[in-house]
């Protein structure tokens, strides 16, 4: 230990002081403090500059480190932690429970759509076989209608057909009668003159005499 302590306050030669020298003036002026750039300011030894240029970046980043947590504030920024810690969970766990209330919620009334729809589905369902009630009942109607009218239609032409051909009986009948009338009188008509004569004759008379 003695050794070691001896060592280290042991005075530094004129080429490490200005090799030193060198690395704090390039720090200064905001220059990378690497061995060469010391040795061309100090103008030492390549193993002298390269010495001083690590020592004096260890020296700075030794500054520049962040110590260690003393126990007392590990302590206290472990309450501090766990005081974070339940309330977050706590409002981890509040926002939870809410989203799920509202996730119920929506379903709840997906579920009451979803209902009503089925409902209003089964309603018109129920209308649209009304409606086809309705409408094959009107076809039955309007068939058993239709097959009446065909048969009044039949008869209508049968009647008319029938009064057609006495009709034509009728007047066959009636040319015939004329035409034996006719005859007739064409037979007769010389055997009758003389009396049409006499009866004209006498009609004639009958007012002079009164």
């Amino acid at each position: 230990m003695t050794e070691q302590n001896s060592t280290e306050t042991q005075p530094l030669s004129e080429a490490e002081e200005r090799a030193l020298q060198a690395a704090e003036a390039l720090a200064a002026a905001d220059q990378p403090v690497t061995a060469r750039s010391v040795r061309e300011r100090a103008g030492v030894a390549m193993a002298v500059a390269s010495a001083a240029a690590t020592a004096w970046n260890e020296k700075v980043a030794a500054a520049e480190a962040v110590p260690d947590m003393p126990d007392d504030v590990l302590r206290r920024f472990a309450g501090v932690w766990a005081a974070a810690h339940e309330q977050a969970k706590g409002a981890f766990t509040e926002e939870r429970d809410g989203l799920r209330a509202y996730v119920r919620e929506v379903e709840a009334e997906r579920d009451g759509l979803i209902s009503d729809l089925e409902q209003e589905e089964s309603r018109r369902e129920q209308e649209v076989a009304a409606v086809e009630d309705q409408l094959e009942e009107a076809r039955l109607v309007i068939t058993d209608r239709e097959r009446q009218l065909e048969e009044q239609r039949e008869r209508y032409e049968e009647q008319v057909a029938a009064q057609q051909d006495e009709l034509i009986e009728t007047r066959t009948r009636a040319e015939r009668a004329e035409a034996a009338l006719t005859a007739l009188q064409d037979a007769l008509g010389p055997a009758l003159a003389p009396l049409i004569a006499a009866a004209q004759k006498n009609t004639a008379e009958e007012p002079s005499a009164r």
